[in-house]
């Protein structure tokens, strides 16, 4: 095997981890309640404290890769999650279990940010790198579908098996990170970290005006699959049209199915026809199903607009991520960052929204939500047309696509 395939197949295995720790432990949240003798909602906390500390994790350690080399924070954050799944399989009180959780969590949120910075630094030619950052976004989803698979077939036994057989695939992950990662010669001498310095990362890639607006564009299009319909999905599917956990895994998977779809159509079409063409026939895509579930908001017109939605989020993720990514020359690290820490805010922004609207019926809370997510991507896609223009340097590079 080539020394590149190895280097793609282990950060694709990176990513796939990030997000397959993040969906493992809020299905099992009543079996850890019941085994520690607590309530659900006290046991819930553990899953606030964990998407808290991935989106921190993100931030702080996706950036310190600038400083400290991507090599060193990968190693690093892998310890921790290998330490905290190790607590958390041993686990004998609440507390053992929820540091085990932390650890976890702000080891894991690391992956994906190194991993998307450690591919912009390492690979060059620029259709390779579209088709990576395809493939990362397909494993956003990939993630907790085959968390969900694992945890029906796993959990029967015990929850902790669960932890004990992510503890040995860490082991593994670490094996291939030490053999298969190596930092580029001229990367090799860390920068003193200080955080003077993260401000300034920060500063030249949101002062780059294509980078910021695709980061929003991300951020939106991807709290659709993992901000709204998580938070609004069970309450819709199961509370209000009465499926099973079961019918409403399925909808899960399908929808999983969808945007991966997506994300293989996205590789397919982007090398072939203008991005723009490609931008404005999904985002028709998304309107004409948006419009169809505002008229009639019934059970099979919602599965039908969220297969459309899912489907043109699918491909329009990778292109955005790419397109931002494609004008940042350095400081890979907190580019990736500022990538994630875009989804997980604007998905805290929609759950705070949902929470302080109780009374409203929920298909009718998802579809306003939905109208704000398109209305804002479509002026930014303007936005973003109108600075690319203006960038003569893109401009020689992409075109006006």
């Amino acid at each position: 095997m080539k020394e590149s395939t190895k280097v793609i197949v282990t950060l694709y295995l990176m990513f796939l981890m990030a997000y397959f720790t993040l969906s493992i432990t809020s299905p099992i949240v009543s079996k850890i309640a019941l085994t520690f003798d607590i309530t659900n909602s006290k046991a819930a906390t553990s899953l606030s404290l964990m998407y808290l500390l991935f989106s921190l994790s993100s931030l702080l350690l996706g950036t310190a890769s600038d400083f400290w080399g991507r090599r060193k924070v990968l190693l690093t954050s892998q310890c921790l999650s290998i330490l905290g799944l190790l607590l958390c399989s041993i686990s004998t009180s609440y507390p053992i279990f929820v540091m085990g959780i932390c650890l976890l969590s702000f080891g894991s949120g690391s992956y994906s940010v190194v991993s998307r910075s450690f591919a912009n630094h390492y690979f060059i030619d620029s259709k390779q790198l579209f088709k990576i950052y395809s493939t990362f976004s397909l494993l956003i989803m990939l993630g907790p579908m085959l968390a969900n698979q694992f945890i029906s077939f796993f959990s029967i036994i015990n929850w902790r098996c669960l932890y004990v057989l992510m503890l040995a695939l860490e082991l593994l992950l670490l094996a291939l990170t030490i053999t298969n990662i190596e930092e580029k010669k001229d990367e090799n001498n860390a920068v003193k970290f200080s955080f003077k310095q993260i401000i300034l990362n920060i500063n030249y890639c949101i002062n780059k005006k294509i980078f910021l607006i695709n980061a929003i564009l991300v951020g939106l299009y991807t709290s659709i699959i993992l901000g709204l319909f998580a938070l609004l999905g069970p309450h819709i599917f199961i509370n209000q049209f009465f499926y099973t956990v079961k019918e409403y895994s399925l909808v899960v998977f399908f929808t999983g199915i969808l945007y991966i779809f997506g994300n293989c159509v996205s590789k397919v079409i982007k090398p072939r026809f203008n991005i723009l063409g490609i931008k404005i026939l999904f985002i028709i895509m998304f309107l004409f199903a948006l419009g169809g579930l505002t008229e009639i908001h019934t059970q099979h017109s919602l599965l039908l607009a969220l297969s459309f939605i899912t489907f043109a989020s699918g491909v329009l993720v990778p292109i955005s991520t790419f397109g931002g990514m494609t004008v940042i020359k350095k400081n890979f690290g907190t580019a990736a960052a500022i990538y994630t820490a875009s989804f997980s805010l604007i998905s805290t922004l929609w759950s705070y929204w949902i929470n302080q609207i109780t009374s409203q019926n929920k298909i009718i809370s998802l579809i306003n939500l939905l109208w704000v997510i398109i209305i804002s991507a479509v002026c930014l896609e303007v936005i973003l047309y109108l600075a690319k223009l203006k960038n003569k340097n893109y401009l020689k590079i992409h075109g006006t696509s």
